[in-house]
């Protein structure tokens, strides 16, 4: 995510999409970032020139298009993108193996990566012993299921008591 103040804003198109109408407005941001941005009102509060915007940046082959970052609303949660589950995921795994391999002898980077990709793989695709159903949202599952990695690689001694460790650990909190 970045922050910038808007040095320029205006209407360029309206598309009808599946999701109603939406306006495009190409900007300019005093960090020297430009592209377009969608929004469902044709002139939105926050989109002046001046305000501070909270934002994400993708380069397309249709130009650049920048994304307005949203604070979590009431419940403390908020749409993430899936390459934001994935990396927050990623960090999860790798951290639990870090953790797991922590003051043990002669383990090289390849083998805490090694491990932080078997958990990566059992948070997306589980194992084919789990019981438990899947509940809420892909994310929030992602969430739940980078946390029992945690538990698994704090108490198993080799990479498969990890992962049956964490599935116990799933099953437990359920």
């Amino acid at each position: 995510m970045k922050t910038s103040k808007i040095k320029t804003a205006g209407v360029v198109k309206e598309w009808n999409g599946q999701h109603g109408l939406i306006y495009f407005h190409p900007i300019t941001l005093e960090n020297g970032d430009e592209g377009s941005i969608g929004t469902k009102d044709e002139s939105p509060d926050w989109l002046k020139v001046g305000e501070s915007l909270d934002y994400t940046l993708t380069e397309t082959d249709n130009g650049n298009k920048i994304k307005k970052f949203s604070q979590p609303k009431g419940g403390g949660s908020y749409n993430q993108t899936w390459a934001e589950s994935m990396r927050i995921t990623r960090d999860a795994c790798y951290g639990a193996a870090c953790a797991h391999y922590a003051g043990k002898i002669a383990k090289t980077p390849e083998e805490v990566k090694e491990l932080a990709d078997r958990f990566v793989k059992f948070v997306i695709h589980g194992t084919p012993q789990e019981d438990f159903p899947k509940w809420g949202d892909v994310h929030q599952n992602l969430i739940h299921r980078s946390a029992s990695v945690k538990h698994g690689a704090a108490i198993g001694d080799t990479p498969d008591e990890c992962v049956k460790y964490a599935l116990e650990s799933i099953n437990y909190i359920g």
